[in-house]
């Protein structure tokens, strides 16, 4: 065998190790489950959803030091097709979920003064899907791969509203999931015409 030969196929072999630790052969996990109810504390974003993660974000860091609430899991909503919408007129929101069980209006009130808006939202049929987001550069294949294998279904089972991306913790961290939800029922958060997207580009 010949040198170039060994190193063509032990480059062969790291890639697809490389890949493999990554989680591209990883498979997505889909059902139909129902999802709810929750509180979703969020802000609105108008504008490329490249830059909406900062959004996310400021409402992530104002609960961290906010301990009376505890996140159960950061989550976006995406309400357009960047292939049909200008860029700049891409609808998205994002923040965290929160247990149904608090008070609604009290929650509101403390969040309102960072400018983070509080709806509730009831249980809806969803079609889910579930990938292991805990290594470097998971995320991406996530995002970029594993999101279209569940739209394609989603479309297929007429689960139109909008889609949730919603992560269990930090992305890269051990135990932590990505999941993404669309949902059949056009209903709370689901439903774009909720919300006014008054400040547009808004970190």
């Amino acid at each position: 065998m010949s040198p170039i030969l060994i190193i063509t196929l032990a480059l062969l072999a790291l890639l697809v190790l490389f890949l493999n630790y990554i989680r591209v052969f990883e498979k997505l996990v889909i059902s139909e489950v129902k999802f709810g109810p929750y509180l979703f504390a969020y802000k609105e974003f108008q504008g490329s959803y490249k830059a909406a993660w900062k959004t996310q974000l400021s409402v992530f860091e104002l609960l961290q030091k906010n301990t009376k609430y505890e996140s159960l899991g950061c989550s976006s909503n995406y309400f357009d097709n960047p292939k049909e919408v200008k860029e700049q007129d891409l609808r998205s929101v994002h923040g965290c979920l929160l247990d149904s069980a608090l008070d609604l209006e009290e929650t509101r009130k403390q969040f309102r003064e960072h400018g983070i808006k509080v709806m509730e939202a009831s249980q809806v049929n969803v079609v889910e899907g579930i990938f292991k987001c805990d290594r470097p550069l998971s995320v991406f294949v996530g995002i970029f791969t594993k999101l279209k294998q569940l739209i394609k279904v989603a479309d297929a089972k007429d689960a139109k509203y909008g889609c949730m991306e919603l992560y269990t913790g930090e992305p890269g961290k051990k135990g932590t999931l990505l999941k993404y939800y669309c949902s059949k029922d056009n209903v709370d958060i689901w439903d774009v015409n909720n919300f006014t997207f008054e400040n547009k580009k808004t970190n």
